[in-house]
Formats: structure tokens, C-alpha cells, sequence
């Protein structure tokens, strides 16, 4: 349960972060304001956050639920 928790969490890590990433690696435009940057990712992420974090936990969850049949005996 543990593993499949921190699974999720790091899941969800990576894919919010290369949702963000264009807008993180795009430069600032001159005079910009100094969280130009923390504004656009916030701005990027809006409302697909939960979204980001439910994909992440389902898709851990079946990759862990899914039936392995490698080792499986017929009783």
C-alpha cells in the first residue's frame, strides 16, 4: 500500500512536471515581472491538477492490480 502511494505521488510528480515543462524552458520576456515563470506554470496547471493526481494513483493502482501470470499455478 505504501509503495503504491509513493508510486502514485512520484507519477503525478513526473507527469504535472512535463505538462509544465515548455512553459518553464519558454524565456521571459523583457521587463518581466520576477515570478513570471511561477504565474505561468500556475496559470498552465489550472483545474488539472486533480485531474494529474486521480490518472496518476489509477494508473499505478491497474498497473499493480493487473494479473501476472508468469509464476501462476493451477491448483
Amino acid at each position: 500500500m505504501t509503495l503504491s502511494i509513493a508510486g502514485g505521488c512520484l507519477v503525478f510528480l513526473l507527469s504535472a512536471g512535463l505538462y509544465a515543462l515548455p512553459v518553464l524552458l519558454e524565456p521571459a520576456p523583457p521587463g518581466a515581472i520576477p515570478d513570471y515563470h511561477k504565474e505561468r506554470v500556475q496559470a498552465r496547471l489550472k483545474g488539472k491538477v486533480m485531474w494529474f493526481l486521480a490518472g496518476s494513483f489509477v494508473g499505478v493502482t491497474l498497473l499493480i492490480a493487473r494479473p501476472r501470470r508468469g509464476g501462476a499455478r493451477k491448483p
